[in-house]
């Protein structure tokens, strides 16, 4: 029989904490979000307690603190820098691993033939990892992943146990998955669980004895590998790498994503280093977190690379807006990935807001695919601006798993209606659209700005985006208003940071409606 392992992280980020204090072992501890705003970690003690994850910060304070529990601010780069270490033993110990989440991780144990044998690797595994990092695990071994889940289970609540158990013959599979509610297994959940529920299948052994066709007309080959892998068919393989699922976050706009992002990841101790002019709801988030903000002023960040790179912080956080609003300067990959290197050298997250980054024309100038090799580095998308959907409030961020895992647990349920999701899901599918809507910019893009050339008023800077930032002569307020009075709507820009009461962004539409604005502002 060939065996999998999953090597689960006991209250991780709790744990995290006592490496250095070990005087706090056996003591309610719960880590907080950065603004101290929410629990998001407890240990089993602050657990028994009642403390709720995700539950404010505020509402729980006094009791907790009279009972004499222990609270800590989280710290990204410790919990990081030790899941490094628990991964490199893993790694060190089997051919062939999955790294699953920050506290995860599933072993391939192809080297063992029997369930003795399995128990006593996961006993000496659990041993290595506590004496070189100091971090408890449990440790779940199986024929398959689900049930491999499912043995974690049962080893992280078995009194008196070693903290690993070995699921192999079938007569203790049965039995143990009797115990289980359905809700509990891997990949159903709440939802699924209730319509299960309807057919009269409550627990795990229910489920496994479901019938597969029945499984697979009912509801999906998603479920029915679930069943088949508690029955000991291997079905879900070991990945060489990260689930893209897991890299990603999913928000109501992506505005929540940067205040979910600044109230995680800074504190009032986070240096934020900021560029201007750019999107002026960076500053806004990092200022409620009350994070110490240095500010860049610069109208092409190329220009001036080097400079701004000996201005990253340590242990902080730079924003970035790639192509940048308002100007639409786009700075090139390879200058990006010099700037994300260097922060990960001080140990600075990198938020790069690429919003606008799918209507550059080529679009090849995205730094996504080096998420990979930058654990540093978190990318928001919004897909309002690429694909017109604006008010349907829906944009996604990708980063490693240590930045996306605390997003997931800060973010409030159901934070994206249905509708959005249904929009989106129809919209990113369609790349004809997006490359019509690419070449309808350039196009128009380059016939407003060839137009405004020709007019001393006026001075056009280059732009990627869908937009073109204006110098003018008449004063941004002024010309605002008179425009609109002919039924034209322009972005004064002089809100922005780093911009004075000369400039204004137009947005680039069709042809039609370029020429009325064209002759609108030649009159003025």
């Amino acid at each position: 029989m060939k065996f999998l392992a999953l090597v689960d992280c006991d209250n991780f980020y709790a744990s995290c904490e006592r490496v250095f204090r070990p005087d706090l072992k056996q003591k309610p501890i719960v880590v907080l979000s950065n603004n101290d705003g929410c629990v998001i970690a407890r240990s089993k003690e602050a657990k028994a307690m009642g403390i709720k994850m995700g539950i404010p910060w505020f509402k729980v304070k006094k009791a907790y603190l009279a009972q004499g529990g222990k609270v800590f601010s989280s710290n990204f780069a410790l919990y990081g820098d030790l899941s490094k270490r628990v991964m490199n033993i893993l790694n060190g110990m089997v051919k062939r691993m999955e790294v699953y989440s920050i506290d995860e991780a599933f072993l391939d144990l192809q080297h063992i033939q029997h369930s003795n044998q399995a128990y006593e690797f996961g006993v000496h595994c659990r041993n290595t990892i506590r004496q070189w990092v100091g971090i408890p695990v449990r440790i779940g071994i199986a024929p398959t992943k689900t049930l491999a889940k499912v043995a974690s289970h049962v080893a992280k609540n078995q009194k008196g146990g070693a903290g690993v158990y070995c699921l192999s013959n079938k007569k203790d599979i049965a039995n143990i998955l009797k115990t289980i509610c359905i809700k509990e297994i891997w990949g159903v959940g709440h939802r699924l669980s209730r319509q299960l529920n309807q057919l009269g299948a409550y627990s795990a052994y229910d489920l496994m004895q479901m019938d597969i066709r029945l499984i697979r007309k009912k509801f999906s080959v998603v479920l029915e590998r679930t069943v088949r892998e508690l029955r000991g068919e291997p079905c879900i393989q070991i990945e060489d790498h990260s689930d893209p699922k897991k890299q990603i976050v999913v928000g109501n706009g992506a505005t929540e994503i940067i205040y979910n992002f600044c109230k995680t990841f800074l504190n009032k101790k986070t240096r934020v280093l900021i560029p201007i002019p750019t999107f002026s709801e960076y500053e806004v988030s990092a200022k409620l977190c009350e994070s110490k903000i240095s500010f860049f002023k610069t109208m092409d960040l190329s220009k001036n690379l080097q400079k701004f790179i000996t201005k990253i912080p340590r242990n902080g956080c730079v924003f970035i807006c790639n192509p940048n609003n308002p100007t639409g300067i786009l700075i090139q990959k390879s200058e990006m990935v010099k700037i994300i290197a260097a922060a990960k050298k001080k140990s600075t997250i990198v938020f790069l807001d690429e919003t606008f980054i799918e209507l550059v024309s080529g679009n090849d100038e995205s730094v996504i695919k080096q998420i990979k090799n930058f654990e540093n580095l978190f990318i928001l998308r919004s897909l309002t601006k690429s694909f017109g959907l604006a008010g349907i409030r829906i944009g996604y961020g990708v980063g490693s798993t240590q930045i996306i895992k605390p997003l997931q647990k800060i973010k409030i349920p159901w934070n994206v209606s249905n509708i959005a999701q249904r929009a989106a899901s129809a919209a990113i599918c369609y790349h004809p659209f997006l490359d019509k809507t690419c070449k309808l910019i350039k196009k128009e893009k380059n016939f407003i700005s060839s137009n405004l050339a020709k007019s001393e008023k006026f001075v056009c800077y280059d732009s990627a985006a869908n937009f073109l930032l204006v110098k003018t002569k008449t004063k941004s307020k002024l010309l605002q208003k008179k425009l609109l009075r002919k039924k034209i709507l322009i972005r004064d820009c002089s809100t922005f940071r780093g911009l004075n009461q000369n400039y204004i962004r137009i947005a680039v539409k069709t042809r039609k409606e370029n020429i009325k604005l064209l002759k609108a502002m030649e009159v003025i």
